[in-house]
């Protein structure tokens, strides 16, 4: 991927931010990443191909995310833990990657373009919580409860303050090691 292609792809995920999602055009990326039309429709020849490559960028910066999250920790349970903090960074900036699937998933159109190629990778995940060193039971259900927190959130379902949110999170860490 060239510099070209960051750009394109980073403006095309800044438009969905900003609420573009479902009138996302080559256009008007082209114009956002101030490259040519002709560059972006070569390398994406429909805004579907675009979107595609926008949500695998997003997943494999998440799949980024957990492996530094997890950096030398090789005790059972710490591929949760990184799960956990690249799903709920504490740092805020880190955090265009929630937005950016939420507002994605919101888009119905977008949204199944996005979900293909990131139910390709859930097996990899599975893998990995498997190969954890905690009880598998208890690896899945603390796996479900921070899917389930994420998407409460990406569909507007949560209520919980900041602070529960943290407490929440917090106590779920505290399961990862609890449970060998």
């Amino acid at each position: 991927m060239d510099v070209s292609d960051d750009q394109a792809l980073e403006a095309a995920a800044l438009l969905i931010q900003e609420g573009f999602a479902d009138r996302l055009t080559l256009e008007r990326v082209a114009d956002a990443s101030d490259l040519p039309l002709t560059e972006v429709e070569r390398r994406w020849p429909t805004v579907e191909h675009l979107v595609a490559a926008v949500g695998t960028r997003a997943y494999q910066t998440h799949v980024k995310n957990i492996a530094d999250a997890i950096g030398p920790d090789e005790t059972p349970g710490a591929f949760l833990r990184g799960y956990l903090e690249a799903t709920f960074p504490t740092d805020r900036e880190r955090d265009n990657f929630a937005l950016l699937v939420a507002t994605l998933f919101r888009s119905a159109p977008v949204g199944e373009t996005v979900l293909g190629p990131v139910r390709a990778k859930q097996r990899d995940i599975e893998v990995a919580i498997a190969e954890d060193g905690l009880d598998p039971v208890m690896a899945r259900i603390l796996r479900y409860a921070i899917d389930g927190l994420y998407m409460s959130d990406v569909f507007g379902l949560n209520s919980l303050t900041p602070e529960e949110r943290h407490a929440v999170c917090t106590r779920i860490k505290s399961l990862t090691h609890a449970h060998p």
